[in-house]
């Protein structure tokens, strides 16, 4: 009984990482889309378009929100990732019973 809920609540956790990393692919083309009309895209980013993220003075205000966004869900994805190993070991000890 215990070993199934671990394991609903593993597979939870992990459609909820995939979630996170699918809104930060969405948010990163968001950002590039929310550049001010004056940026072009290939050129002033130095031939990479998502470097756009990290020049500010070239998006404008919704760009710059929707970048905060995008970081505080990157912060939030790299923190939950080195808790995926313990999840796995947890999984595997139960595995096990």
């Amino acid at each position: 009984m215990a070993s199934n809920v671990i394991f609903i609540l593993a597979i939870l956790y992990f459609l909820m990482l995939i979630a996170i990393w699918v809104s930060l692919a969405f948010l990163m083309v968001k950002v590039i889309s929310l550049r001010k009309p004056n940026v072009h895209l290939w050129f002033d980013t130095f031939f990479n378009p998502f470097n756009l993220v990290f020049m500010s003075s070239k998006l404008t205000n919704e760009g710059l929100k929707v970048r905060n966004k995008m970081f505080v869900l990157a912060a939030i994805f790299s923190v939950l990732i080195p808790f995926s190993f313990l999840v796995a070991e947890i999984l595997n000890k139960y595995k096990n019973v």
